[in-house]
């Protein structure tokens, strides 16, 4: 597939949807059928080539655990969603600049 925004010179970078399973504990508004939607969204983002750059988070920042995947403990800001201090640089280190500019770095 094309992508229309490239004639524009526009790139367009995708993260992929993070682990959820967690909120469901801190805050009762997610749940296992929502989280098994989550994967798949994840795979069509994955596959479906129309983006310049698609970032994992989930790669980085998972823990499994018996029941399913969570983000990792220490990671978060105690809601199993957004990154605390810790966890966003983790997430900064693991983004490819190339990438994510476009750019090839500099000699």
């Amino acid at each position: 597939m094309k992508n229309p925004t490239h004639e524009k010179g526009v790139r367009v970078i995708i993260q992929m949807i993070s682990l959820r399973l967690g909120v469901a504990r801190t805050m009762g508004k997610y749940n296992r059928t929502m989280e098994a939607l989550r994967p798949e969204l994840n795979e069509w983002i994955r596959s479906a080539g129309i983006f310049d750059y698609v970032f994992d988070a989930e790669e980085v920042v998972r823990e499994e655990r018996e029941d399913g995947y969570y983000y990792g403990e220490g990671l978060h800001q105690g809601d199993h969603l957004h990154p605390n201090e810790k966890g966003g640089r983790k997430l900064a280190d693991a983004y490819d600049l190339t990438q994510l500019t476009g750019e090839k770095p500099l000699q």
